[in-house]
């Protein structure tokens, strides 16, 4: 979308419409297949936004998570009694409920990622050399792809625990809405089935932990691959590197972590 398309190296612009192919009077536009994640390290037009909405996905997806967790209830009375209140006239519970959530929500995923890797690119820069970038904006935007894997992980492995753990409800929803909607009767739904899951919460278990490994390793490649398109020199390129892989496994950590504390339950009928 709004793109000359000879001039594209990479898919962030491409809806899939086909108007392009459709519109080419030579007939010369085709759609290939790439291998996964390539335009990551392959494109040449990187973006300070494309890089901070990759380290904000991330954020999103832990405080997402994390919102759906047992222990998210005391978390929240702990930040909602160090929430200043009083100090700005405020006694309603819920409007101070909201307000502390909005604060993390933003402070977690605008504030504390994205400058979590800022400090890791700042001793990126330290250990590649003074002369080794311009500055640091330049660091995380040639790295910040590299964290898109984190966060995609995370949001695939919580949904993964959705659907088998859940997906067999929407036999009672569907019973429940065409009693209440249509002039027939499909039976009593039977929430019952909630109790019962479609694989065994092990299989489960490690699904989850094989994607974490999987789009990790996807992770570590792309900023080996930015590394070494970045830097001419090899060792600049892996000290440069180290930084970056550290921070990518704390949060992957971090990701790990959250999916072995237990669900809240959330349903109601």
């Amino acid at each position: 979308m709004f793109e000359r398309v000879p001039d594209m190296d990479n898919n962030m612009a491409c809806n899939f419409c086909g108007e392009c192919i459709k519109s080419c009077p030579r007939d010369n536009i085709s759609i290939r297949i790439r291998p996964f994640f390539m335009d990551a390290w392959a494109t040449r037009y990187r973006s300070p936004d494309n890089a901070f909405f990759a380290l904000v996905l991330i954020g999103v997806t832990i405080f997402v998570t994390g919102d759906m967790l047992e222990p998210w209830a005391i978390w929240m009375e702990a930040a909602m009694e160090r929430f200043p209140a009083e100090l700005l006239g405020i006694h309603y519970r819920y409007s101070i409920e909201v307000l502390t959530k909005s604060f993390l929500y933003f402070f977690i995923s605008l504030l504390l990622i994205p400058g979590l890797v800022l400090l890791f690119a700042s001793l990126s820069n330290y250990l590649a050399g003074d002369n080794a970038f311009s500055g640091l904006g330049s660091t995380v935007v040639t790295f910040g792809y590299m964290f898109i894997p984190i966060g995609l992980s995370m949001h695939l492995a919580h949904n993964i625990g959705h659907l088998l753990n859940e997906s067999q409800m929407i036999v009672p929803a569907f019973q429940r809405a065409v009693n209440k909607y249509l002039p027939i009767n499909v039976g009593k739904p039977d929430w019952q089935v909630v109790t019962r899951t479609l694989a065994d919460p092990g299989l489960v278990y490690w699904l989850q932990m094989s994607l974490f490994i999987t789009f990790f390793s996807v992770s570590l490649y792309a900023g080996y691959r930015l590394a070494r398109n970045r830097y001419p020199e090899s060792r600049k390129g892996f000290w440069a590197l180290l930084p970056m892989v550290c921070v990518a496994a704390l949060l992957m950590a971090m990701n790990i972590y959250l999916l072995n504390l237990p669900m809240a339950p959330r349903h109601i009928h």
